[in-house]
C-alpha cells in the first residue's frame, strides 16, 4: 500500500491538542507512521513536501518534521510535467497551487491514498475523482482518521 500525506498530516502532533479532532488526527498519523516503519505501507514524499517543511518558521518544529518526513522511502521530483499536472488540477478543481502539487505528486508517485487534514481538499474529493477518472488515473483522497478506520477494517477482513 502506497500513501502520500501532505504537510498538515505530518504537523498534526504539533497542533492544538485541546481540540478533539486534532488529537484524533494526530493519533491516526502516529498509528499510520508505525505501519510505515513496520514496512506495511510505503510513504511517498515529494519536493513540495520538502519545500513546505523547510519553510516552517519554528525551528524546533521544522527539525521534528524533517525527522518525520524521513519515513518517506520514495520521493517525487517536481519537473515540468508535474507542474503541468498540478496546474491542471489547480485550474479544473480550483485548489490552491500547493495542494494541487501535492495531489500531482501523489499521482506521480503511484500512491493509492492521498491523506490530508485539509477540509477544503476533502470536500473536493468528488471533483478530484472525476478529474482522475477522465484521465484514467486513480487515487483515494481521505482524512487520516477515515483512512485508519478503512485500513483496520481491511486488516480484520483479510486477517
Amino acid at each position: 500500500m502506497r500513501i502520500y500525506m501532505d504537510v498538515n498530516v505530518f504537523c498534526r502532533p504539533f497542533d492544538d491538542s485541546t481540540q478533539s479532532r486534532i488529537v484524533q488526527e494526530a493519533f491516526a498519523f502516529i498509528t499510520i507512521l508505525e505501519e510505515i516503519i513496520a514496512g506495511n505501507m510505503i510513504c511517498i514524499g515529494s519536493d513540495i513536501l520538502d519545500f513546505e517543511v523547510s519553510n516552517t518558521s519554528d525551528e524546533v518544529k521544522r527539525l521534528r518534521l524533517l525527522d518525520l518526513i524521513g519515513c518517506c522511502s520514495e520521493r517525487v521530483i517536481i519537473d515540468e510535467s508535474l507542474r503541468n499536472l498540478g496546474s491542471e488540477i489547480e485550474n479544473e478543481i480550483h485548489l490552491a497551487p500547493r495542494d494541487a502539487l501535492h495531489i500531482a505528486s501523489a499521482i506521480r508517485g503511484s500512491s493509492d491514498y492521498f491523506l490530508t487534514c485539509d477540509d477544503k481538499v476533502v470536500r473536493k474529493t468528488n471533483d478530484i475523482q472525476n478529474f482522475l477518472l477522465s484521465r484514467m488515473m486513480k487515487l483515494e483522497i481521505m482524512n487520516p482518521i477515515d483512512f485508519l478506520r478503512k485500513y483496520i477494517q481491511e486488516m480484520k477482513t483479510d486477517g
